[in-house]
């Protein structure tokens, strides 16, 4: 398991998980994630993931991996919101 005890913020440019290791693993970040400007590649992964809360930008994307993707609402109240994709940002999901 993989914890970020905290918020994160992705600015510019592309983060790529490439976990490629047995089903089952898990990715958590406990507070907000904000995607502005950049990309947050989960394609490679087969690690569920669970974020306290979800925003990406116009212009950035989130890409999940073939693992379930949870959004608990946990995240900052002063967002205002759990899960959010403004004009032009991208959720890619995984059927």
């Amino acid at each position: 398991m993989t914890v970020i005890e905290n918020d994160l913020t992705i600015l510019r440019g592309i983060v790529n998980d490439s976990n490629t290791g047995p089903a089952g693993l898990t990715f958590e970040v406990s507070g907000n994630v904000l995607i502005n400007g950049g990309t947050w590649n989960m394609n490679f992964a087969n690690s569920a993931t669970t974020l306290g809360s979800l925003k990406v930008d116009g212009g950035s994307e989130y890409k999940a991996s073939s693992g379930l993707t949870t959004v608990t609402g946990d995240g900052s109240p002063g967002w205002g919101y759990s899960f959010l994709i403004e004009g032009g940002g991208t959720f890619e999901h995984k059927d």
